[in-house]
């Protein structure tokens, strides 16, 4: 299911990387999927898209996961520069992210941004929610 869907998973840590992958395979999920590992690689794309297309952006992927804990550029700054360029509009894009702090919410929130989930600790409720990402994106 889903084979004509490009994923990107900006995700720093390799295990969540992993656990993306089984959760996929699990749900018999096979996007093309495509993975940038810090928060400043996932800037410089986004930049470069911009840039190539005149000003606006591209829509490349069906579905972008962002994690918020990132190296060098954190999702925060990702999300705040995606929203400046006028691209949350445009893009189904879902902060997946270790953290469940309210704060982080909030600020996610101020950017006019709600699609937020909490990375689960179980391989079960792992494969479930992201499971519910994508029925909700594509349903």
């Amino acid at each position: 299911m889903f084979k004509d869907k490009k994923v990107l998973l900006i995700e720093d840590f390799e295990a969540d990387v992993n656990l993306f992958k089984v959760a996929l395979e699990e749900n018999n999920y096979a996007p093309e999927l495509e993975v940038i590992s810090d928060g400043m690689n996932a800037m410089n794309y986004f930049q470069n898209c911009i840039h190539d297309s005149g000003s606006k952006f591209l829509v490349f992927f069906d579905l972008i996961f962002l994690d918020i804990n990132l190296p060098l550029i954190n999702g925060f700054e990702i999300l705040e520069y995606l929203q400046l360029n006028n691209f949350l509009d445009k893009q189904n894009l879902i902060v997946f992210t270790g953290s469940n702090a309210d704060r982080d919410i909030a600020k996610c929130e101020e950017f006019g941004f709600n699609k937020f989930y909490t990375k689960p600790n179980k391989i079960s409720d792992y494969i479930s929610t992201l499971e519910s990402c994508f029925k909700e994106t594509f349903a």
